[in-house]
């Protein structure tokens, strides 16, 4: 349906004049006549009758009011309700990350939260695949992963951190202060590594390599029941920004591992590489200005709307 058309009709009902329509919507007499006639011939029907020097509805142009009345009060709201958007005084941002980023994104979040009160922000974390999935489903707008190899195609990327493993112990641990460390060091002891899925296992799997895994070993969910359970005694990986953020981290010691050279690359994921919101792209240029994330300056040179895939 022809908004011009609409709005024409509407002027006239409310004026009851052809003429009055034609001023208020600053068009000449004949334009709003082509305005209804045009109306007219695309519904089929008739929409005003002639009684003398005034002009009354038909039924059909009495149904047809109170459609239009419905319609383009929609559409003033739509108008309003995108300008509010677009001033970031409503909205959502909706983000997926892996449990490391809870170390880093924070500060992120709360300065975004403070300058823009109004727009709702969930976060929720989890490991690297599952934070894919949630990008690509469109639950999420923005992911934060990392060492995916296997990248679905709908999704672009953007480097955005690189963070070294390390391992971690108490500093009564037998194998602190007692040199390199190698794989087969380990097999003696309790190591408490993350789940399968996720890129720390994937790291700590190629520094290994063909020596398995120790027989007391710990599967946990989140880094800080790793940091935990390193605290009581046992090994643990982690990456190793989390030793300088979380206060626990300072009682425990970082051990020298032959060949643990691991750089871990953390990136944004976004759904066709492509910014899905305003709220999102402020977010970003946001995150581009903290020290915290590596790579984040690459963001800056992000076109507003989309992101390439590497």
């Amino acid at each position: 349906m022809n908004m011009t058309l609409l709005t024409t009709f509407l002027a006239v009902v409310e004026t009851g004049s052809f003429t009055q329509a034609a001023r208020d919507t600053f068009v000449t007499q004949p334009a709003v006549s082509q305005h209804i006639r045009a109306l007219e011939e695309k519904l089929g029907v008739k929409l005003f009758v002639r009684h003398g020097q005034r002009i009354h509805l038909t039924a059909e142009g009495e149904e047809l009011w109170r459609h239009t009345k419905a319609i383009l009060k929609t559409v003033e709201e739509a108008e309003f309700a995108l300008k509010e958007l677009s001033a970031l005084k409503r909205g959502r941002l909706r983000i997926g990350a892996t449990t490391y980023m809870a170390y880093l994104l924070p500060p992120v979040v709360m300065e975004f939260k403070r300058r823009h009160p109004l727009v709702q922000i969930t976060v929720c974390f989890h490991n690297s695949a599952e934070v894919l999935g949630l990008v690509e489903s469109g639950a999420v707008d923005l992911g934060f992963a990392g060492g995916i190899t296997n990248r679905p195609a709908s999704l672009g990327a953007v480097p955005i951190h690189v963070e070294r493993l390390a391992l971690i112990a108490p500093p009564d641990h037998p194998l602190a202060g007692g040199g390199e460390v190698r794989p087969e060091d380990l097999h003696d002891h309790i190591l408490a590594v993350r789940e399968e899925g996720t890129y720390t296992r994937r790291c700590v799997a190629e520094w290994f390599g063909s020596v398995p895994l120790p027989d007391s070993l710990i599967e946990v969910g989140r880094i800080e029941a790793a940091i935990q359970l390193a605290m009581h005694g046992c090994l643990t990986f982690v990456p190793e920004g989390t030793i300088k953020v979380a206060p626990q981290s300072r009682r425990l010691v970082r051990l020298p591992a032959r060949g643990l050279t691991s750089d871990m690359e953390y990136s944004l994921y976004l759904y066709g590489g492509t910014i899905p919101s305003l709220a999102a792209r402020v977010f970003l240029e946001l995150l581009s200005e903290f020290k915290d994330f590596s790579k984040a300056k690459s963001l800056k040179q992000v076109p507003a709307h989309t992101v390439p895939a590497p």
